[in-house]
């Protein structure tokens, strides 16, 4: 606190009357705003976003917030863009979009090393919470199919969707130039809730050409009661051709590992299908994942070890008819697809090198930003935790990353552990693909 006084010397300061203004003196306290700031609310606002309030103006940028799966591990496709008060200009609300449509899905929200804009700039306590985000969008066609032989229609979602509005025939039309015809019998659901068929009468299956004829869809909701906007699917497709199963993802997530994930529903995989070069898988395993097959695939120890290194890898077919989608159709003989790497770097081993720590991963780590590695890491010395870029740097060569201490104590322990979600330790492939969490304290110890 301090005194502020007003004085009047010169009579300069007078009334309207001519009173001349006495000395005065006041008393003025300033205290200092200590208070962190909070997160007052937050919501899901849509299918790629959220608002958050907080409870007093911030300093919040895309590196203070994460948008993970329900188990804390990372969305592929997330990116984090934000805007400030998206309905006026304080700076305690903001908009912010993660790009990936998550509906139907719970995500994990991280908020992290927010500080109020005042002089202090007090820090906010990490913030992190699950929530659903809703499905908001109507159902959407993908593809529209026409068996000749057996005169069936076939329609196919890209979710599912309700039977009350999707099994009425009279929301579906052919279209022929202008004339538009409904349908007289009602569709049936096949292999789920995303896809249905119509078995034609003799008169409807003369309207159909697949050249020409259009399909008119009306009224159809998905299970959360949105409903589609009216579509005209321009080419109906032989059934026979467009169903054909393809390869969607083929990942290496492991250096035996491959994961191989196709577009629809198979009936029928057999592992001699697959070899990658001229080396066949050793083991196989089969998983239906949100309505699609999902095939994994053991090869030899080391086998995409490679990778890593710049190595490509190619899946192929064997034997394309030892895999059949429900409709009984094989995949072309022709297809194959580039193995992505997927393969996270983990922790080998940890010693005392000296009066360095060194950290042996699995793979070679990238380069750029290794001196942020050190903000991955937990150190302790005796217990006490240091601090990341003061007490400690890193750096990084081939598989090793190192601890170098700014001040090392030779009758200390040391011990050292990743954070609970790794930031900046990544591999040096193309993809950049972040370690694996080692948040178990290891004793550093020397190499024997």
């Amino acid at each position: 606190s301090t005194s502020f006084t007003i004085t009047n010397d010169d009579g300069d300061i007078v009334d309207l009357l001519g009173n001349e203004f006495a000395e005065a003196t006041f008393s003025i306290t300033v205290t200092a705003d200590k208070v962190g700031p909070e997160v007052a609310s937050i919501e899901i606002t849509g299918e790629t976003e959220f608002t958050v309030v907080f409870t007093k103006s911030v300093n919040f940028t895309a590196s203070n917030v994460e948008v993970l799966d329900v188990d804390g591990e990372e969305i592929d496709g997330v990116s984090i863009t934000i805007d400030q008060d998206p309905d006026g200009d304080n700076t305690k609300e903001y908009a912010v979009d993660f790009a990936e449509n998550m509906a139907g899905e719970t995500v994990l929200i991280m908020i992290e090393d927010v500080k109020d804009t005042t002089l202090l700039e007090n820090k906010m306590a990490d913030f992190s919470v699950a929530l659903e985000v809703t499905d908001k969008t109507g159902p959407v066609i993908d593809k529209a199919t026409y068996d000749e032989v057996e005169n069936e229609l076939f329609v196919f979602f890209n979710e599912d969707v309700d039977a009350e509005t999707a099994l009425e025939g009279a929301n579906y039309y052919l279209l022929n130039g202008t004339t538009y015809t409904k349908l007289s019998v009602d569709p049936e659901f096949i292999n789920g809730s995303d896809t249905l068929v119509f078995e034609l009468t003799s008169t409807q299956d003369a309207l159909v050409n697949v050249a020409s004829t259009k399909l008119f869809v009306i009224g159809v909701e998905d299970v959360a009661g949105n409903e589609i906007d009216p579509t005209i699917v321009n080419t109906i497709q032989v059934h026979s051709v467009a169903v054909v199963p393809t390869f969607d993802t083929v990942e290496a997530t492991a250096n035996d590992t491959l994961v191989v994930t196709y577009n629809e529903e198979l009936a029928l995989v057999d592992i001699d299908a697959y070899r990658v070069g001229v080396t066949s898988a050793q083991a196989m395993e089969i998983a239906l994942e949100d309505g699609v097959t999902v095939v994994t695939l053991t090869f030899p120890e080391d086998f995409f070890l490679a990778l890593n290194e710049g190595t490509a890898f190619t899946l192929s077919y064997n034997d394309e008819t030892l895999v059949k989608n429900l409709f009984d159709v094989s995949p072309s003989d022709v297809e194959t697809m580039a193995v992505v790497d997927k393969i996270k770097p983990e922790v080998d081993t940890i010693y005392l090198v000296g009066n360095e720590i060194e950290i042996t991963f699995t793979e070679t780590l990238a380069t750029a930003n290794q001196a942020l590695y050190a903000f991955d890491l937990v150190v302790t010395e005796d217990g006490d935790e240091l601090v990341a870029g003061v007490d400690y740097t890193t750096t990084v060569s081939g598989m090793v990353l190192t601890v170098a201490f700014d001040a090392y104590d030779a009758t200390a322990e040391y011990e050292v552990a990743s954070k609970a979600t790794i930031t900046y330790i990544k591999d040096d492939a193309t993809v950049g693909n972040k370690a694996v969490v080692f948040d178990d304290a290891v004793l550093a110890e020397i190499e024997e």
